[in-house]
């Protein structure tokens, strides 16, 4: 994941679409929250649904890698990942 994010061109095509895609709905929708009216904005609601797609494929994707990490990493990485999700999530969702 750290390579993923750190050259989009290096990582798998479906984790590039995956990564490219949650970017892109991140844009679309502000960190303010959503307004009354928003609800009425079809522009709103199309990028509220490409925004839930990537999250649930996001979500299922870990849930895939949690099975195999016990196998496949020592738990003291996990620490390490957990402060790079963060660093990297900050700076993609940064106002």
């Amino acid at each position: 994941m750290k390579a993923a994010f750190a050259d989009l061109r290096s990582a798998p095509p479906a984790v590039r679409d995956l990564i490219l895609e949650a970017v892109a709905a991140q844009r679309k929708v502000g960190r303010a929250g959503f307004r009354r009216e928003d609800r009425a904005d079809a522009g709103m609601l199309a990028a509220l649904q490409a925004g839930a797609a990537a999250v649930v494929a996001l979500d299922r994707e870990l849930d895939r890698l949690t099975v195999s990490l016990p196998k496949k990493a020592a738990l003291a990485d996990v620490g390490h990942d957990q402060t790079r999700f963060l660093q990297t999530f900050q700076c993609m969702y940064a106002a």
